[in-house]
C-alpha cells in the first residue's frame, strides 16, 4: 500500500486573507458575542499568549485546552463572563469554523491530483499543523466535495505532535506498516512539507504557493487614516471617512452591550448613515449582524402627533429653537399643507404675521384652525404609532434611533407621542445641550456639548456641513397614510427638496468608497479605531483646517442648495440664536480659517493661494497643539 499525504492550507485549500486575519475576525466576533466584556484586541493577545505558554509544555495543544485556558485567563482578569466555559468553547468553535468557511477556496490543480491519486488505489491522508480538530476538516472537505477522496486526517492539535518537528510524520509511520519510500508527502511548505519528511526517508512533491496576503499593524493604519484627508476635487468628503468609521464602531459596541436587536435610522441623514453602518458590520462582524431599518420621519411628521389639544399646547419644542416664526412657517412646521394654510388665510388668519409664545393665544380664536389642528393631530398619532410598530418588528415599547444630531428633536417627539410611557434611546454623531433621561436617553457618540467629550471642538466644528453631506435621495416626510393593512409615509419629492442630493451625490458615493476601503483595512488588523482615536481626531482636524477651506466654493454652493423644511422655512428670520452664537464662537476659535480662500476668491486674488495654504497649515498646527494631547 502506498500512502499519499496532502497538506491542507495553501495546498488543497487557500484563504483569500492572511491566516492571522482569521484570528482577528474570531477575536472581534467573540468579543461581540460577549457584549464587549473584553475587547477583540485584548482577546487576540490573550490567545497568542496562551498558545505560547501551552506549547512550552506540549508540542501542540488541543483546541479545547487552548480555549479553556483563554476562558480562565479572561475570568481571572475580568471576574466573570456571561457564559460558561463549555459555552465559550462551543461558541468559539462555531464562530471560527464559520469564519474559515467565509475565506476558503479550492486549489483546482492539487484537488485534481488528489482525485487522481485516489483513483489509482492509493491510501490518501491529509496531514496538517493546525489548531482546529479533525471534525473541522471533515466539515470543510464535505462542504467542498472532497471528503470521499480522503481516507484519514491527522491534525497536530489532536495528536500533540507537529509536522514542523517531524514527530507527526514519525507518529504516522508507526501507525501504518509501510516503509518511508511508500510514503509521499505533497505540500507547499519547503521546511515542513519537503525538507523534514525527506530526512525521514519520505518522498516529497513540493507545490510552492506564493501568497501576497498581508495584515495591517498600528502604524500603517494611522498612515491610511491620515492619507484620507488628502481630498481632491473628485472626493472632497473622504476626510470624514475615518471619523464615520469610529462612529460606526461605537454604535455597534453600544448596540451589542445593550442587547439591541433593531436600529432605526432616521431619514433623511440616516439613509447614508445606514448604508455605512451596514458596510461596517458586514465587513467586520458578518456573523453578528444587527438588524437595521430605515425610518421615514421628520421633525414635521413627528411634531403634530406628539402635541396636545390646541388649548393645552404651548409648542415649547418649536419655540425653544425659534423664538418667533411667521405664521405660515409655524403652520407648515406643525403639519399643515399649503392648501389648508390658504383656506385658513381666506378664513381670516394672517399667515404673514409673527407668532411667538407671547401671542400664541391669538391663534386659538380661529375655530377652523383649532378644529383642523386637533383632527390632524389625533389621526396622525394613531397612524405613526402603527407605522413605528410595523417597522420595529411589532415592538411598541422600546425604540432605538440613529441620526446625525443635534438636539434629538425627533426622538423627543416620538417620546411624547407615547405619552412618555416607552423607553427610547437615540445614538447621534453629536449632540448639543439637550434633555436626556433614563427612559428618553440620548448619546452623542462623537461629541456631546453637555459632557465636555473628548475632541468636542474638533467634531462639532462646521457640524452643519456634515448634515448636508448626508443628504438623501428623497424629500422630507410630511405625514402618514393608511394603505390597505399598512401605514406608509408620505414623502415630498419636490425638486428643491432633493436638489442638494443631486449636487453632491457623486462626492457622497466617493466618500462611501473611501469608507468601504477603510473597513477592509481595519478588517486586516487586530486594531480597533477606538485605540487610534487620537489619530482619527487629528485627521478630522486636518480636514477642517486645510482641505475644507480649499474647497470652500463647493461647500458654499451645497449650503445654498439645502432647503429648510421646518421652523424658519421661508428664511426671513435669523437662525436660532443658540446655533448662531455657537457658530460665531467656533469660527473665532479656528482663527476664521474657513475664510482663507473665500476672501481671495471674492477679490479674484488667486495668485495668493499659496499664502492661504500656508495659513491653513499654520492653523492646523496650532489647533493640533491646543487640542491633541
Amino acid at each position: 500500500m502506498d500512502i499519499i499525504a496532502f497538506d491542507c492550507f495553501d495546498t488543497l485549500l487557500h484563504r483569500d486573507c492572511h491566516p492571522e486575519v482569521v484570528l482577528f475576525s474570531w477575536a472581534r466576533e467573540m468579543s461581540a458575542c460577549l457584549k464587549f466584556a473584553i475587547s477583540g484586541e485584548n482577546l487576540y493577545d490573550i490567545r497568542k499568549e496562551a498558545e505560547k505558554t501551552l506549547k512550552k509544555i506540549r508540542e501542540d495543544i488541543s483546541y479545547n485546552k487552548l480555549l479553556g485556558t483563554i476562558y480562565e485567563k479572561i475570568c481571572a482578569e475580568n471576574n466573570s463572563l456571561p457564559i460558561s466555559k463549555k459555552e465559550f468553547i462551543d461558541l468559539s468553535y462555531n464562530i471560527e469554523q464559520n469564519i474559515e468557511m467565509d475565506h476558503l477556496f479550492l486549489d483546482n490543480d492539487n484537488v485534481s491530483l488528489l482525485k487522481e491519486k485516489y483513483a489509482q488505489g492509493n491510501y490518501i491522508i491529509v496531514v496538517t499543523d493546525f489548531y482546529l480538530p479533525k471534525k473541522f476538516f471533515e466539515y470543510i472537505f464535505h462542504h467542498f466535495g472532497i471528503l470521499d477522496y480522503v481516507n484519514n486526517i491527522f491534525v497536530s492539535c489532536e495528536i500533540g505532535k507537529r509536522k514542523s518537528t517531524g514527530n507527526l510524520y514519525k507518529y504516522i509511520l508507526n501507525l501504518y506498516p509501510v516503509s518511508p519510500n511508500h510514503f509521499t508527502m505533497i505540500g507547499d511548505n519547503r521546511e515542513s512539507d519537503d525538507t523534514i519528511p525527506r530526512t525521514l526517508g519520505i518522498k516529497t512533491i513540493l507545490v510552492p504557493y506564493d501568497s501576497k496576503l498581508t495584515i495591517n499593524k498600528r502604524a500603517p493604519l494611522k498612515k491610511i487614516v491620515m492619507q484620507l484627508t488628502k481630498t481632491t476635487q473628485n472626493n472632497i468628503f473622504s476626510g470624514y471617512s475615518a471619523a464615520l468609521y469610529l462612529f460606526c464602531e461605537r454604535l455597534y459596541v453600544e448596540a451589542k452591550k445593550n442587547d439591541i436587536s433593531v436600529l432605526l435610522f432616521c431619514s433623511r441623514e440616516g439613509q447614508n448613515l445606514k448604508e455605512m453602518f451596514d458596510i461596517y458590520q458586514n465587513t467586520l462582524y458578518p456573523h453578528n449582524l444587527i438588524l437595521t431599518k430605515y425610518l421615514y420621519v421628520s421633525r414635521r411628521s413627528t411634531l403634530l402627533p406628539s402635541l396636545n389639544d390646541f388649548k393645552d399646547e404651548k409648542f415649547e419644542r418649536i419655540f425653544r429653537q425659534y423664538h418667533e416664526l411667521i405664521v405660515r412657517d409655524f403652520l407648515k412646521s406643525i403639519g399643515f399643507e399649503n392648501s389648508e394654510i390658504d383656506d385658513l388665510h381666506k378664513a381670516g388668519v394672517d399667515i404673514n404675521s409673527i407668532v411667538s409664545k407671547q401671542n400664541l393665544s391669538q391663534m386659538a380664536q380661529y375655530d377652523l384652525l383649532v378644529d383642523l389642528y386637533n383632527k390632524k393631530r389625533k389621526s396622525q398619532r394613531i397612524l405613526i404609532k402603527k407605522y413605528l410598530k410595523q417597522l420595529n418588528n411589532g415592538n411598541n415599547e422600546t425604540f432605538f434611533l440613529v441620526d446625525i444630531g443635534w438636539k434629538g428633536t425627533i426622538q423627543d417627539n416620538i417620546y411624547e407621542i407615547y405619552d412618555r410611557k416607552i423607553k427610547i434611546a437615540g445614538f447621534y454623531f453629536g449632540l448639543f445641550k439637550c434633555i436626556s433621561t433614563s427612559t428618553n436617553l440620548k448619546k452623542g457618540l462623537m461629541f456631546e456639548e453637555s459632557s465636555n467629550s473628548n475632541f468636542y471642538n474638533i467634531y462639532s466644528n462646521n457640524y452643519v456641513d456634515l448634515e448636508k453631506v448626508f443628504a438623501a435621495d428623497h424629500g422630507p416626510t410630511t405625514c402618514y397614510a393608511q394603505k390597505n393593512n399598512m401605514v406608509e409615509p408620505n414623502i415630498s419629492n419636490k425638486y428643491e427638496d432633493i436638489e442638494i442630493y443631486q449636487f453632491i451625490n457623486d462626492w457622497q458615493r466617493a466618500m462611501n468608497s473611501s469608507f468601504k476601503m477603510l473597513c477592509q483595512e481595519f478588517f486586516k488588523s487586530k486594531i480597533s479605531s477606538e485605540s487610534i482615536s487620537q489619530t482619527i481626531a487629528k485627521s478630522y482636524l486636518r480636514t477642517q483646517c486645510i482641505f475644507r477651506p480649499k474647497h470652500d466654493k463647493i461647500y458654499l454652493e451645497f449650503r445654498k442648495k439645502a432647503k429648510e423644511n421646518f421652523g424658519n422655512i421661508s428664511g426671513t428670520k435669523l437662525k436660532a440664536e443658540g446655533s448662531y452664537i455657537r457658530d460665531k464662537i467656533m469660527k473665532k476659535d479656528y482663527f476664521y480659517v474657513e475664510y482663507s480662500y473665500r476672501i481671495l476668491n471674492k477679490f479674484h486674488l488667486y495668485f495668493l493661494y499659496p499664502f492661504a495654504n500656508m495659513y491653513c497649515h499654520f492653523v492646523y498646527f496650532i489647533k493640533k497643539l491646543m487640542i491633541i494631547r
